[in-house]
C-alpha cells in the first residue's frame, strides 16, 4: 500500500494547548516549586494520553483503510488507485485523508501537500455531512467538474462522517451547453414609437426619405451580429439574433439606434425605438410569445427603452425620453366601443380604484359609472376609506339622490360581481395596490384603464385593458372613453367636477405631462357645463395640511448638488396627498432637477418622487416596490424605518446616475 497516502489527524492548535500548558507550568514552578513540578506532571501525563488516543484512532482508520483495498483484489486495488477518475477520501466537510493518483496529479500539481480541500482547491463546494449523497459541480483551473460520493459514518457512537468522492470532468459537456446557449435564437420587435406623429408633417416625397433613411439605419446597426431582420410594416421590424450577442446590444448598439437623428429638408426628426426581447423559452414559439409581451411592455411603460422577457421575467433597459403624446384617437374609440359592448353583456358593473384613493382615481370611478348608466346598467364604486383628499366629493356623492346607494364596500361588490358582474379597475394596474385584490378574481369580466407606466407585476388576466402613459391621468382617458360612447351621454356637474379636478391634481394645474388632448378632453368637460371653479374647491387643502407641507419643503436637503431629499417623521398626516404636493414644490425650486419626500407613519414609509427628465425616478421606485412615471412616482415600504429607507433610496439613486 506504498501509493496510499495517509495523512496525520493530529491537530496543529491541539500541539498549541499543550504547550501553553507548559509554559504556564514553568511561570508556577518559578514561584511554588512542588505547584508547578505537580502541574509539569500532570500535563505530561495529558499528552500522553492525547497521544495515545489519537494514534489508536489514527491506527483504526488506517486499519480500515487498508481493510477496505485488503478485501479486494490486486486488479480492484490497482484500479482504484491508478483509475483515470481522481477519487478522494475526506473526514468531515474538508480534512482530506487519502486520494489517488489521478486526484495527485490534477489538484496538488507537485506542490505542498494541503490537507484541507478547500484551500487546495478554491471553489470547492460546501459539503454537508448528513449522511446523504453528493452530487455538486464546479470550476477549476479552467476545467469543469461533477463531484459525486456517498458519505460513510464510521462509528455508530459518533456523529462524524467520511465521505468518498469522485472527480468527473465534465469540460466537454458544459462548453457544449454554453455554446448551445450562446447560439440560441433571440426574437426581437423592434418599434418606431413616434412614427405617425413624425411622418404626419412630411410630404410624401419626404415620407420616402425618413423611411429610406430610418431602414437603412435599422439594416447596417444589425449588421455586425450576422443578424436577420425582416420590415414587417411602417415602423415596424422583427429582428433575429444569437443570444451571444445579447450583451452587447446593451451596452453599446442600442445607444447607437437611439442616437440616429435623420435629416428632412433643413429639419431633423427625432425618432424613438422600443425593443422587445424574447429568449430562454422551450421552443421558438415561446420565445416569440416573449418578445410580444416585452414590446407591450416597452410601449406600455412610455417607450424609448429595451425590454427582455425570459423565464425569469422582465428585465428593462433605457426609458430616459418623456412619453410622446398620440394625437391619433383610434386606440380611444376603439376600447369605447369594446367596453360599451362589455357593459352590455353583464347585469352589474363594480369599478375600483387604488388604494388611498385620490382624485384621479375617484373620478374615473365617476366617468365609468356615467358610461355604465348610459347602457342602462347598474354600476358601483367599491372605496375602502374616505381620506381627506376625497372627503368632499364623496359627501357630494352621497348627498345626491342621483348616487344613492353608488358607493358600496367590499362584501356588497363581491355579491354584485357574483351575478355576472364586470369589474373596472382604474388609475393602477398591479394587484397589490388596489384594496380587495381578492374581487378581482370574482369577475365574470375584468377591464383595466390606466395612465401609469406598465409593471412587471401587471394584472394580466384582462377581458380589455387600456394603457396609455402618456396620457396626464386616467380621468384624462376616462374622458375621451366617454365621448365614444353614444350621443347619448350627458355628464352630470358633479361627475364633470370630479373628473376635471382629477386631471388638475395629475397636472399639477395643467402643468405636468399636458398634452393637446389634455385640453381637449377639459373643453369636453367644460361643454357638459363643468364650474372650474366648484372644482378647484375640491383640490384645496386646509391651513393646516398647508403648513405640514412647508414643514417638509423646509427639511429637504441638497444630494448630488440638484436632488431635494425631504425626511417628515412629525405629526401624523390624514391627507398623504400632502407628500406629492410636496415634491411638486420642490421641483419648482431652481437648480433641483429630481425631487424624493419620505413620510413614515409609524408603520411604513411612503415616497414620492418627482423628476424633470434627467433621472427616470419610476425606475428607482420600481426597486423600492413602487412604480408609476419617468418624471412623477411612487412607493410604499412596509415594516422599514425610515433612516434605512432613507440610505436604500440613496443606493438607489447612485445607482442610477452611475455613481
Amino acid at each position: 500500500m506504498n501509493k496510499v497516502k495517509i495523512f496525520n489527524l493530529f491537530k496543529a492548535n491541539n500541539n498549541a494547548a499543550f504547550l501553553a500548558l507548559v509554559l504556564f507550568s514553568i511561570v508556577t514552578l518559578y514561584f511554588n516549586t512542588w505547584l508547578g513540578v505537580l502541574e509539569l506532571v500532570t500535563v505530561t501525563v495529558l499528552f500522553l494520553v492525547y497521544i495515545f488516543s489519537n494514534s489508536k484512532r489514527s491506527k483504526k482508520l488506517n486499519e480500515y483503510l487498508e481493510d477496505l483495498f485488503l478485501s479486494s483484489d490486486s486488479i480492484s486495488k490497482d484500479f482504484i488507485v491508478n483509475s483515470v477518475l481522481p477519487l478522494a477520501i475526506l473526514k468531515e466537510e474538508d480534512t482530506i485523508i487519502w486520494y489517488n493518483n489521478s486526484f495527485a496529479d490534477i489538484f496538488y500539481d507537485d506542490g505542498p501537500a494541503e490537507s484541507s480541500i478547500k484551500a487546495l482547491i478554491k471553489g470547492f463546494p460546501a459539503i454537508s455531512c448528513d449522511g446523504k449523497s453528493i452530487n455538486e459541480n464546479f470550476e477549476f483551473g479552467g476545467r469543469f467538474y461533477n463531484l459525486l460520493g456517498t458519505q460513510l459514518k464510521v462509528s455508530a457512537n459518533e456523529n462524524k462522517y467520511y465521505s468518498l468522492i469522485y472527480f468527473i470532468d465534465v469540460t466537454d459537456r458544459e462548453v457544449f451547453k454554453k455554446e448551445l446557449a450562446d447560439n440560441e435564437v433571440v426574437i426581437a420587435k423592434i418599434v418606431i414609437d413616434n412614427y405617425d406623429e413624425a411622418i404626419s408633417k412630411l410630404t410624401e416625397a419626404q415620407r420616402a426619405v425618413l423611411t429610406a433613411d430610418t431602414d437603412k439605419h435599422i439594416y447596417s446597426w444589425a449588421q455586425n451580429t450576422h443578424a436577420v431582420i425582416k420590415k414587417q410594416e411602417r415602423g415596424k421590424y422583427n429582428f433575429y439574433f444569437e443570444k451571444k450577442y445579447l450583451d452587447g446590444y446593451l451596452k453599446a448598439d442600442f445607444e447607437k439606434l437611439r442616437d440616429f437623428v435623420p435629416v428632412v429638408g433643413e429639419s431633423e426628426v427625432h425618432l424613438t425605438f422600443s425593443i422587445g426581447l424574447g429568449h430562454g423559452g422551450q421552443s421558438l414559439l415561446e420565445n416569440e410569445e416573449f418578445s410580444a409581451a416585452s414590446i407591450d411592455m416597452a410601449l406600455g411603460r412610455g417607450g424609448d427603452q429595451v425590454v427582455i422577457k425570459d423565464t425569469n421575467g422582465f428585465s428593462y433597459y433605457g426609458g430616459v425620453s418623456k412619453e410622446t403624446e398620440k394625437r391619433s384617437k383610434v386606440r380611444s374609440r376603439v376600447v369605447a366601443v369594446a367596453l360599451k359592448e362589455l357593459m352590455e353583456s353583464k347585469n352589474n358593473i363594480v369599478v375600483m380604484g387604488h388604494s388611498n384613493a385620490d382624485m384621479d382615481s375617484i373620478g374615473s370611478a365617476l366617468g365609468i359609472v356615467r358610461a355604465a348608466r348610459s347602457v342602462n346598467k347598474n354600476a358601483y364604486i367599491v372605496l375602502d376609506e374616505i381620506n381627506p383628499s376625497i372627503k368632499d366629493i364623496v359627501e357630494q356623492i352621497e348627498a345626491s339622490e342621483e348616487y344613492k346607494g353608488v358607493i358600496i364596500n367590499q362584501y356588497q361588490a363581491d355579491s354584485y360581481l357574483a351575478n355576472d358582474g364586470m369589474l373596472v379597475l382604474v388609475d393602477a394596474h398591479r394587484k397589490v395596490l388596489f384594496p380587495y385584490e381578492e374581487l378581482i378574481g370574482s369577475a365574470a369580466a375584468l377591464v383595466v384603464i390606466d395612465h401609469h407606466r406598465k409593471s412587471s407585476d401587471f394584472i394580466d388576466n384582462t377581458t380589455l385593458d387600456y394603457y396609455e402613459p402618456y396620457a396626464s391621468s386616467t380621468a384624462e382617458l376616462v374622458t375621451e372613453i366617454l365621448q365614444y360612447m353614444g350621443e347619448k351621454i350627458k355628464l352630470t356637474p358633479i361627475e364633470a367636477r370630479a373628473l376635471y379636478a382629477g386631471m388638475l391634481i395629475d397636472t399639477k394645474n395643467f402643468t405636468f405631462k399636458t398634452g393637446v388632448r389634455t385640453f381637449e378632453a377639459a373643453s369636453f368637460l367644460r361643454r357638459s357645463g363643468l364650474d372650474t371653479v366648484d372644482a378647484r374647491e375640491l383640490v384645496k387643502c386646509d391651513l393646516k395640511t398647508y403648513k405640514i407641507r412647508s414643514e417638509i419643503i423646509n427639511n429637504a436637503v441638497i444630494y448630488k448638488d440638484s436632488i431635494a431629499i425631504s425626511k417628515y417623521v412629525g405629526e401624523e398626516i390624514k391627507d398623504t396627498t400632502v407628500i406629492a404636493q410636496a415634491a411638486d414644490e420642490l421641483i419648482n425650486i431652481k437648480g433641483i432637477t429630481t425631487t424624493f419626500v419620505i413620510y413614515f407613519d409609524g408603520e411604513s414609509s411612503r415616497i414620492s418622487a418627482r423628476s424633470i427628465g434627467n433621472v427616470n425616478v419610476q425606475v428607482i421606485m420600481e426597486k423600492m416596490g413602487g412604480g408609476g412615471h419617468q418624471l412623477s412616482a411612487g412607493a410604499k415600504i412596509e415594516g422599514t424605518d425610515v433612516n434605512a429607507v432613507l440610505e436604500e433610496l440613496k443606493k438607489n439613486i447612485d445607482e442610477m446616475t452611475g455613481e
